[in-house]
């Protein structure tokens, strides 16, 4: 007969192909619970039943009078460039009006979860933790600010993207690769401020 195991060491292994599938999951996961923090954290009227102001009033507005004019997509609101949520707003048209308002919130939603996924792996990359990545990824939704206005609305979305961007060249810094999702994070940040 062979020399037996310890039971420690099948522990061990256990736990490093938990945390591999854990590690391998994180893009998703983050995804998932930044989707889901944009959705349903709003109180009162939820989030897929509120239009905030510019969503409606400027940017869709636009994207309905102007579907196929691109100069909708490059005007400037107060000040600021507004591509991604403008872009958010032609493609939540495309929809019946009466969906405007859940649509514009999925849309959101996406866009929060892609960037915490984003900022999730470039953490876990610079860290060596997956754990660290899922909360940088999910707190850019999860902080107080996020429950009350910004998370769920197009408009508010380049307050994610920059925090975001923030996070992203840090992780830089600290030696994790600029990969294609992270410079269009960044690329996203700067065309909606």
């Amino acid at each position: 007969m062979g020399p037996s195991r310890a039971p420690s060491q099948g522990i061990e292994r256990a736990i490093v192909t938990l945390d591999h599938a854990f590690a391998s999951l994180l893009p998703l996961v983050a995804f998932l619970v930044a989707g889901a923090g944009v959705l349903f954290r709003q109180s009162g009227i939820p989030k897929v039943l509120t239009i905030w102001a510019e969503d409606g009033s400027i940017f869709a507005t636009c994207a309905y009078a102007r579907p196929l004019v691109p100069d909708c997509l490059l005007e400037p609101y107060a000040g600021w460039i507004h591509v991604i949520p403008r872009a958010g707003a032609a493609l939540a048209v495309l929809w019946p009006p009466a969906d405007l308002s859940v649509v514009i919130g999925m849309i959101a939603a996406a866009v929060a979860g892609l960037t915490a996924a984003v900022v999730a792996i470039a953490v876990r990359d610079a860290s060596g933790s997956w754990v660290a990545g899922l909360i940088a990824g999910a707190s850019l939704v999860l902080v107080r600010q996020a429950g009350i206005e910004v998370g769920g609305s197009l408009t508010n979305l380049h307050w994610i993207l920059m925090a975001a961007s923030i996070v992203l060249i840090v992780a830089w810094w600290v030696g994790a690769r600029a990969g294609p999702g992270s410079l269009v994070g960044l690329a996203s940040a700067g065309l909606s401020s």
